[in-house]
């Protein structure tokens, strides 16, 4: 008796978990249980959130360990050993840094400053062409609206892009205008003429033109007119030391204590940000994975539909019962792949019915099971002819396997109809190519 217990259990544990799959359990659960009809779908559920699980942890240490490496990079690189910068060799090119100082107790602030390579003469050489003399103005503004009002630093070319030119400038009061283009550590207290002489160079050529420029004071912040000075004093003093290998930056301007850093690199936190986004959304993707395969899976077990039908039909009429038929089915397939479901199904149902589980609710299961209408209607009209009995069986059959082929022709014309769809695009894509193709030519024969 213990033992008849036992296997009743079993077979109502069986039947509500393919009745009702949804119950407490997750999307993930319900398509394993019903992808691995039979199988123990709680030990695959597990199995699959347990390597789920150590996946994302591989790629959250990853993404952990490039985040620290990036910061540590950044961190080493923003360091200015001895508050003094190594500059470029000669060859090399000038070198530009993005420095941050910091007030005691204040925040960091961003300071441009270009190390030039070292230069081992005082040569200058410098060039310009004649027919430049009415774009150097516009060239020059930089953000000013024009040289009457000249409030921002100017934009004082070396080089002309178009032309083998070299340019030479020269301020006649550096006090307000430095011949860099930089403003001067003076301000106007009102509209101050600067006179600034450009010499332009071109292999033997050299010609020089003055620009009036009109210097008037710019409305600055007291934070903004302190790094000002501070820049246009890193900047006197990279000057200064262009012949020398290194430039030591100043501790203090002004009675004012300064802190010195390259600006770090934001790698890091970009990288972060990407790894928060990705991460999450892999995790979605393995989900979909699951339910890609159920949605396959129906779709498989609708090809297969007719010609199980017209199977079971044959069977039938040969005079076998319903239940030999199916037996016989899965018998003549010697090999079931993974992927031939319907086979899945009924090598199952018929390992429930051998095990003592009555037609009526093996049918019933078998149905739900395969979650499509076809299956489950097919399902009922093997129950009722259990119920009922008679020859209307082999009729209804007739009938429906008709209709699963007309179904099928239906469902292949369509597909067509949506490839062709499909091929609209790159027909109409080789077409406009095959028209460019004529009409350019003609268009170039007419001209």
């Amino acid at each position: 008796m213990k033992g008849i217990n036992n296997i009743k259990q079993v077979k109502q544990k069986i039947k509500t978990q393919i009745a009702s799959p949804g119950k407490g359990k997750s999307s993930v659960e319900r398509c394993i249980a019903e992808l691995y009809p039979g199988k123990n779908g709680d030990k695959l559920y597990q199995d699959y959130c347990n390597k789920k699980r150590k996946d994302l942890q591989l790629l959250v240490l990853v993404a952990g360990a490039i985040c620290l490496l990036l910061f540590l990079k950044a961190i080493v690189e923003s360091m200015v050993p001895d508050n003094v910068l190594i500059r470029p060799d000669y060859g090399k090119g000038e070198q530009v840094w993005i420095l941050q100082g910091k007030e005691k107790g204040e925040g960091w602030q961003d300071i441009p400053i270009t190390l030039s390579e070292r230069e081992y003469t005082e040569e200058e050489i410098t060039g310009i062409f004649a027919e430049l003399e009415e774009k150097l103005p516009e060239i020059i503004l930089g953000e000013n609206s024009s040289l009457e009002a000249v409030q921002y630093p100017l934009q004082l070319p070396d080089q002309s892009e178009k032309y083998p030119v070299t340019f030479v400038w020269v301020s006649s009061d550096s006090e307000y205008l430095h011949s860099d283009g930089s403003l001067g550590e003076k301000e106007p207290e009102g509209s101050t003429i600067v006179e600034l002489s450009v010499t332009m160079i071109c292999q033997q050529s050299k010609e020089e033109f003055v620009f009036p420029i009109c210097r008037i004071p710019p409305t600055l912040t007291p934070e903004e007119a302190f790094w000002k000075k501070v820049s246009a004093g890193l900047k006197g003093e990279e000057e200064k030391t262009r012949e020398e290998s290194q430039m030591v930056l100043p501790q203090e301007f002004q009675e004012v204590l300064l802190k010195w850093r390259k600006k770090p690199d934001t790698a890091g936190w970009i990288f972060l940000l990407l790894a928060a986004i990705v991460i999450p959304l892999i995790s979605l993707e393995k989900d979909r994975e699951w339910k890609k395969k159920t949605v396959i899976r129906r779709t498989i077990l609708k090809h297969q539909y007719p010609e199980f039908i017209s199977k079971l039909m044959i069977f039938l009429e040969a005079g076998m019962s319903v239940r030999s038929a199916l037996f016989r089915i899965v018998e003549l397939k010697e090999t079931i792949g993974e992927e031939e479901y319907l086979y899945i199904e009924l090598q199952y149902l018929c390992f429930q019915m051998k095990n003592g589980m009555s037609e009526k609710e093996a049918y019933d299961l078998f149905g739900k099971r395969c979650g499509i209408p076809l299956y489950r209607k097919l399902s009922s009209l093997l129950v009722q002819n259990l119920q009922k009995g008679g020859k209307g069986l082999l009729d209804t059959l007739r009938v429906e396997t008709a209709k699963a082929f007309e179904e099928r022709k239906n469902q292949i014309r369509k597909k067509g109809e949506e490839a062709g769809t499909k091929l609209l695009f790159p027909m109409m894509i080789m077409l406009s190519v095959v028209m460019i193709l004529i009409m350019v030519p003609a268009m170039f024969s007419f001209m």
